[in-house]
């Protein structure tokens, strides 16, 4: 004869006990998700400025029609201005409905930046673009070679330098580059990147869900949970590796 243990079976007259009980989440903790920009972005505008210098000299044209700098200058400017959208700050650089041009990768990182519930755990996760973090490109402090003193420049552009120079990329479409136009009006984000961290030289997150290719996005935004309440227990790639796939896809 058979026994069965019955001891975690809820009673019948507790289960009509606890019938009329409400069940709903309360407020979510809302989490900051870093983006430090460094060597993720930098190894990204270098090739993708050699893939254009390429592309042109097949064409025999011999100068890029702008600067890396510009480059630089431009992605951090479509960036920031994603982040402070979805975060409902005022003063955006570009606001989504303007109609400049945003490289094919880039876009599909921008997509990715937004507000991410976790019902489970009563957390949103919410993008914060960090300036000053230790290794960050973003710097607003260079050093002038006349003074050798730093001095304040801003990283980011306005927004008509940014149309100026999203017409310099426009033509650029027919030597073979993608683009889309803006960036998404949705402040969503999307789960596979936003629960992606990059810790010292692995990227890692609490859950195997992610797509792979969100692992190169994070090592290109340089993600990180700045009150970190999702234990990194996953491993999805190494610094090395996620370098050499993103410089693989700023040469197409």
């Amino acid at each position: 004869m058979s026994t069965q243990d019955t001891s975690r079976r809820v009673p019948a007259d507790l289960a009509n006990h606890v019938r009329g009980v409400a069940i709903r989440p309360v407020d979510f903790q809302q989490v900051d998700v870093a983006i430090n920009l460094n060597e993720g972005l930098l190894t990204f505008i270098e090739q993708y400025y050699d893939a254009i210098g390429q592309r042109l000299n097949q064409q025999g044209a011999n100068v890029v029609p702008f600067t890396v700098d510009e480059l630089r200058r431009y992605v951090i400017t479509l960036i920031k201005s994603r982040v402070m959208w979805v975060r409902n700050e005022r003063r955006i650089p570009i606001h989504y409905s303007e109609r400049v041009v945003v490289p094919a990768f880039l876009n599909f990182v921008l997509s990715g930046i937004g507000r991410v519930e976790l019902p489970d755990l009563g957390i949103e996760l919410i993008p914060q673009f960090f300036e000053s973090a230790q290794g960050s490109v973003v710097s607003t402090e260079v050093i002038d070679p006349q003074v050798e003193q730093p001095v304040a420049v801003s990283q980011v552009m306005s927004k008509e330098e940014a149309i100026i120079f999203s017409n310099k990329l426009k033509p650029l479409s027919r030597l073979g580059f993608e683009f889309a136009e803006g960036y998404a009006r949705d402040k969503t984000g999307v789960l596979d990147l936003m629960v992606l961290q990059m810790i010292e030289d692995t990227i890692l997150s609490h859950t195997d869900k992610s797509h792979p290719a969100y692992a190169v996005a994070a090592y290109f935004l340089g993600l990180l949970q700045v009150t970190n309440l999702l234990g990194p227990r996953v491993l999805y790639g190494t610094r090395e590796q996620m370098r050499m796939i993103l410089r693989l896809v700023a040469s197409e």
